[in-house]
């Protein structure tokens, strides 16, 4: 019953041509706004959570396990689009990224877990990404993509989901270049995009809310998609009807 609650509600908003689409925006867009779930005071804070990432690089690159890198631009108050949680921060990609390189989609240091995000490609699939689960192959980002290594102190599910997002689409589009008749990203395009960096156990909340309403979607589309073929298939018959009785 409550999920036919749930369709009888925001079916009447997504009757009409992209409204599932317009859907999954605002429920991405709420996530990354911090307004999808409830917060905690038991959460450790982001700032904790970034500084503890900033050790770790540290100490991999004292270890030679990763090669050191440029620091990020510092990101200030005025950069903010709009304003997050008390216990949220402000950050760059960078910031959680421990080592970035280029690969190809076939490149195989790919582990699971790492994240693969296009390079170069068609202005609909640069700057995509797709997170390595034993299949490092990811063959819609195309040939050329840079290969992330993630801290594990973040839910890599709530990067992917932000970086694919309408606000990060927008993003690279103005930060990608023309090569003949692709687009393509340098590494700083990645590692200087501005991220909402929640606590790490409210990442974990936001995404399984976020996955959750996006299966809703995901089975609206799916039922408004039935009703008009529905439609179609009784218009045909109407049609035919009509053309029989002339």
């Amino acid at each position: 019953m409550e999920r036919e609650t749930f369709f009888d509600h925001f079916g009447a908003f997504a009757d009409f041509n992209g409204g599932v689409d317009a859907l999954r925006h605002q429920i991405i867009f709420s996530m990354i706004q911090g307004k999808l779930v409830s917060h905690s005071d038991d959460d450790e804070p982001a700032s904790v959570l970034l500084d503890k990432i900033r050790k770790e690089k540290e100490e991999k690159i004292k270890r030679k396990e990763i090669p050191g890198s440029e620091p990020v631009p510092e990101f200030t108050a005025a950069d903010a689009p709009f304003e997050l949680p008390a216990n949220w921060a402000w950050s760059r990609w960078g910031d959680v990224i421990l080592n970035i390189d280029s690969g190809s989609k076939d490149d195989p240091r790919s582990k699971p877990g790492d994240f693969l995000v296009a390079k170069k490609g068609s202005g609909d699939t640069v700057g995509k990404s797709s997170i390595v689960k034993g299949n490092p192959h990811a063959p819609e980002l195309g040939e050329e993509v840079l290969r992330l290594e993630m801290s594990d102190k973040i839910d890599p599910r709530f990067f992917d989901l932000t970086n694919n997002s309408p606000a990060g689409r927008a993003y690279y589009a103005a930060n990608s270049v023309d090569e003949g008749s692709l687009k393509a990203i340098e590494n700083t395009a990645i590692t200087h995009m501005p991220f909402p960096i929640p606590p790490r156990a409210e990442q974990e909340r936001l995404v399984e809310k976020a996955s959750r309403l996006l299966g809703f979607c995901d089975e609206l589309e799916e039922r408004l998609k039935k009703r008009d073929e529905v439609r179609r298939s009784l218009l045909e018959q109407a049609v035919s009807q009509l053309l029989q009785e002339v």
